[in-house]
Formats: structure tokens, sequence, C-alpha cells
């Protein structure tokens, strides 16, 4: 066991304080390996040095971060039962941090991020961004955020006093031009509303409420602001353009940028941005990764100096990318921002080895091209279904990167920060493993589970190897009574029966095999809905647990429309049985294949409306 000691802690005492509460069982208040603090000594900027002794060890670090991810170290030492030794890390990046999506539907409560935040410090990680597209309070505008379990003032306060006392930097992530759909629904904004998610420029209406937006984030210690104004397709083609005639997308775009800059300035706040439009409107295809995109040289001199540009990439496994679109960034007048990417959305578990494979890469060429500031994004993307525990997987590993570790060093400090199963936490990828001859990870398991039984209209598109849900089920039930592995481990389980069902149940109902759809109606399908429920408590629990209950009851109507359409399926089949002479519409139809493996690329993740019908939802 490790005892800190007291005497040396400094103003590291507050942040030592919520570790030592956070890991029972793990520090002695004496007697243990006595663990002191020299802050500021002998650690260079961005590094850490352990020097053992006898007793104890002297931790000299050059920020509060640092000496926590040091401490993390000895923390993983005590746990795997290794002998103390000294250590020197350090990073070439001074900003190394975690993006959170809580626009979503599942905002993390004040708690869950609390937790995260103590992970974070331990893995040595420094600022925290929190996206709230519209999930955070403006005391006088109650239709923002309306229902959404927005955040109040109070909270973010809360959230910022605990990240600032574990050398965490909170900086607000906002939306002001697109990605603002659950806003403009209200009439409240109608006056505001270019196309259903983007805000009109050039509208009075629009920048009295960007003010608003800026002075909520006022709450916050950092004068550090991230101002979105990513993927606002269709900008000026709404009612922009019936109000102010037809107008170049870039013009309208800097236009406004320059004006929202000025409101951030004059509250003294530091905007940053996405690229991706810049790169957008200067594709023929739209596309933001398009190597022969041209951005007009008069548009980097309008960009307002000072303005941080983040590139964000999830998806290339190769460096020679990375390292291309980095030089496109800097041409745009200065050093970017890199941002990766935790592979959680459209999904219920983290998918770490496309985590690793992309992640890796970035970090090589951020490193090379002496980038500064880097973080890594969990997005929700689709329901926020996933587990937001399980994303710290590959947030551990984001950090060994920064500090030019590997994979390797990621279980070892994982099992002591996080969980002691890593082992099986990575095992539960396998939910949503990457097909071999496609180099992206798809989603089979939210497109297994939702995907329509009776009507088995992607039958086609059934992902490939779906016998492995089987054994990865029993796998995990050796490890039930872990909390965060219940939601996986039900998961598999429901995905083994109801591959099953879309394995066979056309084929028996198209060879008149009464015998096996009896067994289907009889045995399978109760199972398969037994199996459901199971999943819907434990993914109810695990929600109750880490998010406000906001959002959830969108999970309940997609809970319950798979029940219903079980119960349906076991219905019609069973008239089927009772005459067979009459005919079942839904399985005499033929699927069809969609398209060859070339149609599919890194984004193609299927929605839950995509796959639960052709029909509208």
């Amino acid at each position: 066991m490790l005892t800190i000691d007291w005497k040396s802690a400094g103003t590291l005492a507050p942040a030592l304080r919520e570790i030592v509460a956070d890991y029972p069982g793990r520090f002695a208040e004496a007697g243990g390996f006595l663990v002191a603090f020299a802050p500021g000594e002998g650690g260079d900027e961005g590094a850490f040095s352990i020097a053992t002794r006898a007793d104890g060890a002297v931790i000299a670090a050059s920020e509060p971060s640092i000496a926590l991810r040091a401490l993390g170290h000895l923390m993983a030492q005590a746990a795997h039962g290794q002998p103390f030794a000294d250590r020197r890390e350090a990073t070439p990046f001074p900003a190394r941090g975690v993006m959170i999506d809580a626009s979503r539907n599942a905002v993390p409560t004040v708690a869950t991020v609390k937790l995260y935040l103590r992970r974070m410090a331990l893995m040595g990680l420094n600022r925290f961004l929190l996206y709230c597209e519209d999930t955070y309070e403006i005391p006088s505008e109650p239709f923002f955020g309306y229902f959404r379990g927005r955040y109040s003032q109070a909270e973010l306060r809360e959230i910022d006093d605990t990240a600032f006392a574990l050398g965490i930097e909170v900086v607000l992530c906002i939306q002001t031009l697109g990605h603002l759909e659950k806003m403009l629904q209200w009439p409240r904004f109608a006056e505001c509303r270019d196309t259903a998610g983007v805000l009109i420029a050039e509208t009075p209406a629009v920048y009295e409420l960007v003010g608003k937006m800026l002075d909520a984030a006022a709450c916050l210690r950092s004068r550090r602001i991230h101002i979105g104004m990513d993927e606002a397709h269709g900008v000026g083609s709404g009612q922009y353009r019936s109000k102010f005639g037809l107008k170049p997308p870039f013009d309208i775009l800097l236009g406004h940028l320059q004006k929202v800059v000025e409101l951030c300035r004059a509250r003294g706040l530091e905007p940053m941005i996405w690229s991706d439009m810049f790169f957008r409107l200067g594709s023929k295809t739209d596309a933001y990764y398009d190597f022969d995109a041209v951005i007009p040289p008069h548009v980097p001199a309008q960009i307002p100096a000072g303005v941080g540009i983040v590139y964000w990439d999830y998806y290339h496994v190769d460096r020679a990318t990375y390292d291309v679109f980095i030089g496109k960034h800097f041409d745009l007048g200065s050093a970017p921002i890199l941002a990766t990417g935790v592979w959680s959305w459209n999904r219920f578990w983290t998918t770490l080895p496309y985590t690793v494979a992309t992640t890796g890469p970035a970090l090589d060429s951020a490193r090379a091209h002496g980038l500064k500031d880097v973080f890594t994004t969990i997005w929700g993307d689709n329901g926020g279904e996933v587990d937001l525990i399980s994303t710290l997987m590959g947030v551990q590993y984001f950090a060994e990167k920064c500090f030019g570790n590997g994979e390797a060093e990621a279980d070892f400090h994982f099992e002591a920060i996080v969980d002691p199963e890593w082992t099986s936490w990575v095992a539960a990828s396998e939910l949503d493993r990457p097909d071999p001859a496609q180099e992206w990870a798809g989603n089979d398991s939210k497109f297994l589970l939702w995907t329509d039984p009776l009507l088995g209209f992607l039958d086609k598109e059934m992902p490939p190897g779906n016998d492995r849900f089987a054994p990865l089920a029993r796998a995990l039930d050796a490890k039930e009574g872990n909390f965060h592995l219940e939601l996986p481990r039900r998961l598999a389980h429901v995905l083994a029966l109801k591959g099953a069902l879309h394995r066979d149940l056309r084929p028996a109902y198209r060879a008149r095999d009464l015998k096996r759809l009896e067994e289907i109606v009889g045995r399978e399908i109760p199972a398969l809905v037994e199996a459901v429920r199971a999943l819907h408590r434990a993914h109810h629990t695990l929600w109750m647990k880490l998010y406000k209950p906001f959002g959830w009851e969108v999970l309940d109507l997609r809970y319950g429309g798979l029940l219903a359409r079980l119960e349906t399926t076991r219905e019609t089949v069973a008239r089927f049985l009772a005459d067979p002479a009459r005919p079942v519409a839904e399985l005499d139809a033929e699927p069809l294949a969609l398209g060859s493996k070339e149609d599919f690329h890194p984004g193609f993740l299927r929605t839950y409306a995509q796959v639960t019908s052709p029909s509208s939802a």
C-alpha cells in the first residue's frame, strides 16, 4: 500500500485527498510505501521523475497532472506487486485532453464527470472539454436545453472546481452555427433558423443568442472556448437565401466566424473551431479528407488571428494521411490542434482495436510536426447508447501515446486506475469486430440488435462472424459481477440468439420446415424476449448510474419497439403454423444486397432508423 507524505503535498493536497478517497484499500495512513512530492523541482516541462529510496519515493513534476500521472504509475506497480523503481517520463504535448459529448441524449451526471476527471488526472491528462450543443443553462432562455438534462451554472462550476484541484482545465465546447437541431425545433428560435440545424448568419437575433451562449460559459475559469462551426451543411441555403439572396458559402462562414470571434474577444474569450467546413467547401464532393480540396487563397487571410483550428480525424490508420492534412492545416495560418477519437459512437461498447489503429499514427504525426495541443473525443452519436466508462480504455491508450508509451503500458496502468479486467474489457470489443476485409470498425452489435426480426430486409448485410457472440457471452459470464461488463455480457447473449433468428427464420419458412419454425416460435423467440428484457434492465441500471435521466426515454422506446416486433414475429409465424396455406408476405419478400464493399467507408455506421425499417420511423 501507498502512504501519502502530506507534509510535502502542498497545493496537491486537495487532489490527493480526492484520489485517496476514490481508491479505498489502496492507501494507508501510515506504514505504507511513502510517496513524497517535490513540485517544480527536477521536473522539466511536461516531465516527471520518480526517485525511489528504501522506504518510499519522491515525485518531482512540472505540473499537478504530471505529478498525478507519476502517482498512477506507483499505484500500478503496487497493484501488480512489482518492486518500486525509478522512472522518468516526458511528453511534448503541453495540452493533453479529453472531450466528452453531452449532447446525444446521454448527459453525464456531475458525479460521473468527477470520476472521469480523477481517472484522467492519474493518466496525466490536463484538459477536459465538455461538448454541449444545448445542454447547458442559459438562465434567460428556458427553451435552450429544454427537457434535455442541461447542466446548470452551479453544476458547471462544481465540475470546474474539481478539475482545477486536479490540475485540469475545463473548456466548454458549444455550437455557434450548425448542430443545433434540438434547439432550433422550438418556435422560440424560429427567427434564428437558416436550415433545420444551422443558425442564420447576419441576423441580430442570432448574435444576441450567441452572446448569451458565451456569457453562460463565463462561469468557468478557463478563457478558452470551443465555438464549433463544424458540419454546417447547407449553410446559406434556407431562410438565409430567402432573406439575403444567394451568396458563396465561404463568405457566409467567414463573415459569421469573424462576428462570433468579436463577441468572444469582447468577453475575454479565446475561441477555437473545428476545421472541416473549410475543407468541405473547398471539395467538389463535400468531403473533409479530400486531398484535392482547394481552399481559395483569400480564406486563410480572413480567419481571425489567434483562433485555434482543430483538425479532427478519427478514421485513418496510415501515418501519411495525418502528415498531409496537418500540413494543409498549417497552410490555414497556424499550427492546428489535433483531435483523435475513441471509437464510442453509434455503439454500446468502445471498440479499442480501431481506436488504437487510428490514434497511434495520428499522435506520431502530431509529435513529428511539433504540435503542442492534442485531445481525444468521446462521441455518443445516435442515442448515446455507449457505456461512457468503457471509453477509458481508449483514453488510457491516448495518454500512453502522449507520453511515448504503447499499448503494453496501457493495460498496466488501466488495471490499477480503472479496472483490473483489462483483458475482458478489450475482449468485449468483439461486439463490433471490424471486418478483416475492411479497414474500419463497423457497429455490428447495434445493427444486429435493432434490425427488424420479421422483415429481415438487411439479412444480406448481416455482419460476418455472428457465431462469435455465443463464445463471447460465455467468456463474459465468467466475469459476472463486474458492473461495467454487465452491458456487453447481456448484449452478447441477445446477439447470439438474434443472429440465429435472422439466419434461420426465412430459410425455414421457405423450406416449409414446420418443425424448425415450431422451435423458433415455442422456444427461441421467448428466450430472446427474456434476454432482451434482461439487457434492457442492465442498460437502464447503467444509464441511471452514469447519466441524467433525460434521454433514456429514447432507449426505452427502442427496447419497447424491439420487444413488440419480436412478439409480432412470434404471432405471425404461429398463424402460419396453424394454417401453412396462408403466406407470410414479409418472409416471401426477397432481401437485396445493398452494395459492394467498395460502397462502405469509415463513416458508414448504421443508425437505429436505418436498420429498423425502410419506411419512415
